[in-house]
């Protein structure tokens, strides 16, 4: 008889964020998506794809101040966004997820804003997807 995988808490929604070389950042966002989501029964799952910074330290802090809302997971050689982000879909426990970037691109307001015109609202069960378009980007 084989092990049964620990039993996960449901929640209404899972954020989920991965994370390469984002050292500074940790924190900050991880504020941001705390006072965007006030009242809201979520959890942060963040996905450190092998980042050679302070990164996955910033992360395990950031999981000790509230370690009943945020999961760590870590990849010991890096496999890229897509990657990461497909092992932080196995580790949700959300009936919704929202996905942000690592480096601040996308803003903690909008997940909430999301929540509450159509996930909090529950008035079309079928609807399987919410995509949104980054009408501009800071990087390079």
């Amino acid at each position: 008889m084989g092990l049964e995988p620990p039993t996960q808490t449901r929640r209404s929604l899972s954020v989920l964020i991965p994370f390469f070389n984002e050292a500074g950042n940790i924190q900050p966002l991880i504020d941001e998506v705390h006072a965007a989501l006030d009242g809201v029964d979520y959890e942060i799952v963040c996905v450190n794809d092998a980042s050679s910074d302070s990164t996955a330290a910033e992360l395990v802090t950031a999981r000790g101040l509230k370690p009943d809302r945020i999961k760590v997971l870590t990849h010991v050689k890096r496999r890229g966004k897509s990657a990461a982000l497909f092992t932080g879909l196995r580790s949700c426990a959300g009936d919704w997820v929202q996905l942000l970037d690592g480096d601040g691109q996308n803003d903690p307001a909008d997940a909430r804003r999301v929540w509450d015109l159509v996930a909090a609202r529950d008035e079309n069960p079928a609807l399987g997807i919410i995509c949104g378009r980054r009408t501009s980007r800071n990087d390079s």
